[in-house]
């Protein structure tokens, strides 16, 4: 009970590396942040005007500019997950209209991953 009130208290939960059983174990790898490169609550409004651009990431670099309308829903679930994931975004710009594609990351951190253990037979997995 104490780990949970720990929890919700903001403490960070770091589940031992043998805590999904034996084929899995944690590993840190370096990652690069998921980062928009605006104010992501822009992709929940409507009309979507970018706004809070910040100079020098990726979104500014494939030019994107404060201003511009997101015209399409942008769905970012699949591509958080995916380092090497790029977004379009349709953009209109006064009368112009135009796709804007990048990769939404930022720094690199290093962060935990559960990864497959090597050696360990299929059988061993199965639950």
């Amino acid at each position: 009970m104490a780990d949970f009130e720990a929890m919700l208290g903001g403490a960070v939960m770091l589940p031992d590396s043998g805590a999904f059983g034996p084929c899995f174990e944690r590993a840190t790898r370096p990652l690069r942040r998921y980062q928009l490169g605006f104010e992501p609550k822009v992709l929940t409004e409507n009309p979507r005007i970018v706004r809070g651009l910040i100079a020098g990431l990726a979104a500014a670099r494939a030019g994107l500019l404060n201003g511009d309308e997101i015209l399409k829903p942008v769905g970012q679930d699949a591509i958080q997950g995916e380092q090497d994931a790029y977004l379009t975004l349709q953009i209109r710009r006064g009368e112009r209209t135009f796709e804007v594609e990048y990769q939404p990351r930022g720094e690199t951190v290093e962060a935990y991953q559960w990864v497959r253990q090597e050696g360990v037979p299929d059988n061993a997995c199965a639950y």
